[in-house]
């Protein structure tokens, strides 16, 4: 036991001494883009009011009962360039165009959304496109223009509260 303590003892020098070659030396390059964040909803939930309407003469299907103007609003949007929205609820049975109203209420009716440029803005489940806006950074607050309307499904139509649920989403780009 003493030996091999002591040729482990006497070959420690000659470790000590030894070098090790791993290589030339390399470098590391890091590299980040610094980006600003996407655009923040000036109103992340809210609601639109769209009236009442009085069914008073026979209503056929395809009839718009109104329409009701509403925006959603942008701000602090840096250097965003596209805002693409999506909408999604349940779809109408009778018209899979058009979003659903919740069960219970009036029935017959769909709830339609268009954007500014005449777009309809279809659910999701229904294999809807999403609508593009232009943002330029220097506008400020920016108002996505849509148009909602309650459209006539099916006949006769069953008065109640027409009220419905969707769901946005909004990517940046």
């Amino acid at each position: 036991m003493k030996r091999l303590f002591l040729t482990a003892l006497c070959c420690l020098p000659l470790l000590a001494q030894a070098k090790t070659d791993i290589g030339s030396p390399g470098d590391i390059q890091f590299s980040l883009s610094i980006r600003q964040g996407t655009c923040e909803l000036v109103q992340r939930d809210f609601s639109v009011e769209m009236g009442e309407v009085t069914l008073n003469r026979k209503q056929s299907v395809g009839d718009a009962l109104n329409s009701v103007p509403f925006t959603l609003g942008l701000e602090h949007c840096g250097d965003v360039v596209t805002a693409r929205v999506t909408m999604d609820g349940a779809a109408d049975a009778n018209n899979p165009d058009l979003f659903a109203l919740d069960e219970g209420g009036a029935e017959g009716v769909g709830l339609k959304i268009v954007d500014a440029n005449g777009r309809v803005q279809k659910p999701k489940s229904t294999e809807a496109a999403s609508h593009d806006f232009a943002i330029s950074p220097a506008d400020g607050v920016i108002s996505l223009a849509w148009t909602a309307s309650y459209v006539v499904t099916r006949t006769p139509v069953k008065s109640g509260a027409a009220n419905a649920l969707v769901n946005f989403s909004i990517e940046y780009q």
